[in-house]
Order: C-alpha cells, then structure tokens, then sequence
C-alpha cells in the first residue's frame, strides 16, 4: 500500500495543498485515503476542521507518537472514503519530547502498523524543515512525493530533499522511494517557470514530473472557504481541472 510523504525542507511550495488535491482526488475515485498531520502549523488540520482544531489541542497525533495516545483514538472520519490524523500548535512541544525517545524515528512507522490494511493511501503532510518529524515521515512511508515552485531556488529545495533521502534509504528504510516532483503555481505569462523546467529535466532527467499546475486563484479560494477545489472548479478552470486529474492518474500510476 502507498504511503506517501509530501515534503520539500523549503518553505512555500505548497505542500499542504497538494496533500489536499491527492487526498481529495483519490477519495472522490473510491479509494480509501488516510491523510497524517505532521506539521506543527496544522493548516491541513485547520482546512478540514476549522475552528474546531482546538478540540485536538490533547489529543493530536503528537500524542498518538509518544504513545500517550491509541491512533484509533485520535483518528477523525471526514467522509466516506477520508480520515484525517490531526495536528495542533502544541505538536512543535511534542517534538522535544519525541527527540529524547526510544527508536524516535519509527514511531509514526510503528503506529501506522495497525491502520494499513483499513487503507488504500496514506498521504502525509510535513513541516518544512529537516525535523525528528520530517524523519518520522520518510521511515514510516514507501514513496516521497516533492513539490516544487517554478523558481530557480526549486534546485536547492529538490537537493536537500534528494540528500535526506539518500541517508534515510541507507541507514533506516532502504524500501524508499523518490515518486517524483509535482510543479506548483505554473504560469505561461513568464519566462522563468518554463526555464526553470527545461533546467530541471536537465539537472535530473531521471526524475518524474507527475504533474504541473497552474499558477490559479482558485486555489487561494479554496483554502479560504476551506471547501475543497473540487466543489469550486467551473467551465472558466478546466484547465485546472484537468491538470489536478493528470496529477492524481500519475500518482495512481507509480504509487503500487
């Protein structure tokens, strides 16, 4: 089963969104979707929750991690097909206490142990930082999903990743795998993103892009009225329509 971690140590790229936009997607096909919180910023708790978040302020996946906590307990069904492992302003506290710990590396991994038959993905959002975290996040999954802006710091962003990838497959989890890249915030009307990818495809030609989406207000409306894109989508956005559908038939594609 995919477990699939969306990370980039750069901040802005729009990880919390392409979490959304897969979690989303892959639910509205059918498929069963855990999405897992590890951001101590929890927009992705907030998108789903709202003001409600609060509720998770004792009992997040923070807790689920030091074991104060059974993750069936923390566990929020937002429909049919998608479950949300919540995160709260106090997970970057939790931190201290999990770097201290026994195996602090594998708790997430160990914690999802009893959940991974009851799902078909399990997509997890990260902080952008190299964290205890962050490292959690890549032991406990079998792909690593990057977002990149078309700028030309997408480079630095996509080495650190490849860095930290490399030491996790060799000293913790070799079943790693790099899925690919997924380009936000594209825009036609500059030069730069389309030579930022010509650069790309140059620097890591081995490297699948799963997606480009396209630079749209509708993204920004959406995280606003915390409705999901698919509800927002008109006859004026079926380009981004049909973007977010390539992404999501990519993904589906190499996430066995």
């Amino acid at each position: 089963m995919p477990v699939i971690s969306v990370a980039n140590q750069k901040g802005g790229v729009g990880k919390t969104t392409v979490c959304l936009l897969l979690a989303e997607g892959l639910a509205r096909l059918g498929k069963r979707v855990l999405l897992v919180d590890l951001d101590p910023q929890f927009n992705l708790s907030y998108f789903y929750l709202g003001d409600r978040v609060i509720e998770h302020e004792e009992k997040n996946v923070g807790h689920v991690l030091l074991g104060k906590l059974p993750v069936e307990e923390v566990l929020v069904e937002l429909s049919s097909n998608l479950w949300l492992l919540p995160s709260y302003l106090n997970l970057s506290v939790r931190e201290l206490e999990l770097v201290s710990s026994y195996n602090r590396e594998r708790k997430l991994r160990r914690a999802l142990e009893p959940l991974l038959d009851q799902f078909e993905y399990v997509i997890i959002d990260n902080p952008p930082s190299l964290s205890i975290f962050l490292v959690n996040s890549l032991v406990a999954s079998n792909y690593l999903l990057v977002p990149l802006e078309p700028s030309y710091f997408a480079v630095v962003g996509m080495e650190l990743m490849l860095g930290l990838l490399k030491f996790i497959r060799a000293e913790i989890n070799p079943s790693l795998e790099l899925l690919g890249v997924v380009i936000n915030k594209y825009s036609k009307r500059s030069s730069i993103p389309e030579a930022m990818l010509v650069e790309f495809r140059k620097k890591y030609d081995n490297t699948k892009i799963l997606g480009i989406l396209p630079n749209s207000v509708i993204f920004e409306k959406s995280h606003a009225a915390r409705k999901s894109i698919f509800d927002l989508i008109d006859k004026r956005n079926k380009h981004v329509k049909k973007a977010i559908e390539k992404f999501i038939e990519e993904v589906i594609k190499y996430a066995k």
